[in-house]
């Protein structure tokens, strides 16, 4: 990559991408940054979601939230990968009540959004929350009723049988990443 004589905002973000799934997000980050410093390449969804994502893993908040200010400013929390990376990078950080914020600012959450959202209230012990917006959900699918159970067990919460059975009422299996 260092030695390459044209960069492009592909080959930034592939790098970006590559060092976090390598296990160094900081990497990551320090390369995204020196993209910025060579004024060489703008960033764009792709970019913002890959430095989203190292945010997440490296426990980045302040970058993640100046990404996710610079999304507003850029009209683009439509794109809803792009405000999945948001929702996954302040669940990673504990911060449930700015995914949640960063949710209520979606006009189409997918699954993946409703999914993400739900793991990180019962990540953070809040239950209640987890089974309100479960209860929201337009379509819950086998990913929402495992984040919900896994939940429960998680917290020795008795009301893990009562979904077990809900859930085998709707057909759904059990996988193996509801239970530790």
């Amino acid at each position: 990559f260092d030695e390459m004589t044209e960069r492009n905002i592909v080959t930034w973000t592939t790098m970006v991408s590559g060092y976090t799934s390598d296990g160094k997000p900081n990497k990551g980050i320090s390369l995204y940054r020196s993209m910025l410093d060579s004024k060489e390449e703008a960033p764009n969804e792709f970019m913002y979601s890959a430095v989203l994502k190292a945010c997440g893993l490296a426990g980045d908040l302040r970058l993640g939230r100046l990404i996710h200010e610079r999304i507003g400013e850029e009209n683009l929390k439509g794109d809803v990968v792009l405000m999945n990376a948001v929702l996954d990078m302040y669940v990673k950080n504990g911060r449930v009540s700015e995914a949640n914020k960063a949710f209520s600012e979606m006009s189409q959450p997918n699954s993946t959004s409703w999914n993400t959202l739900i793991s990180g209230y019962c990540k953070a012990g809040l239950i209640d929350e987890a089974v309100g917006l479960f209860h929201r959900i337009p379509q819950p699918n086998g990913v929402s009723w495992n984040c919900l159970l896994s939940g429960f067990v998680d917290k020795g919460s008795p009301r893990a049988l009562e979904f077990l059975v809900k859930m085998h009422r709707e057909g759904l299996v059990l996988d193996g990443f509801a239970l530790p």
